[in-house]
């Protein structure tokens, strides 16, 4: 934890944001997994899709430089990403809990690659393969999570924060 704390002072801006904070935040959606086969017994390989669906959100609602973005807040942008996951999280969870084995690995692959389609071939709402490049980040009580040590600790906040919750749910009675 020390070495994380002190990883973006010793290292320049490109180290700090394209491999501390991106590794921080995909292993957030590699703990999600983990969680879901580890300690739930399911496997499944649409965790990315359903971080998609949350970044697409935050993309098209939010500010970045393509002419679809609505340019809303990005409280109430966060909050409906959050809810658009929650909802394709359960709808590919409802589906999955139906079947096992095999099935229940097939489905969510199912589910993943038709949202990978989805985004790749539609121009109009995804931008196709070239997807959003600009999405700007906030600037929350005078910190602009745009500069790379303070959207790397904001990474860092996000992945102990998430690793906490897990480790005590893993230690109630219903994580038991």
């Amino acid at each position: 934890l020390i070495l994380l704390l002190i990883f973006p002072w010793i290292a320049n801006d490109f180290l700090s944001y394209q491999i501390g904070a991106q590794a921080l935040a995909l292993g957030l959606i590699t703990l999600s997994l983990t969680f879901l086969g580890g300690y739930g017994g399911m496997v499944s390989l649409a965790q990315m899709s359903i971080a998609g669906v949350a970044g697409y959100t935050v993309a098209i609602l939010g500010a970045s430089g393509a002419e679809i973005s609505l340019g809303w807040p990005w409280w109430a942008a966060c909050t409906l990403a959050l809810g658009f996951a929650v909802l394709s999280a359960t709808f590919v969870g409802w589906l999955s809990v139906r079947t096992e084995g095999i099935y229940t690995i097939m489905i969510t692959l199912a589910f993943g690659v038709a949202f990978y389609y989805l985004a790749l071939q539609n121009y109009s709402l995804f931008n196709g393969f070239q997807g959003f490049q600009r999405v700007y980040a906030p600037e929350i009580f005078g910190v602009s999570f745009r500069k790379p040590v303070a959207f790397y600790f904001l990474c860092l906040a996000c992945a102990v924060a998430a690793y906490g919750l897990i480790t005590w749910t893993v230690r109630t009675p219903f994580g038991i």
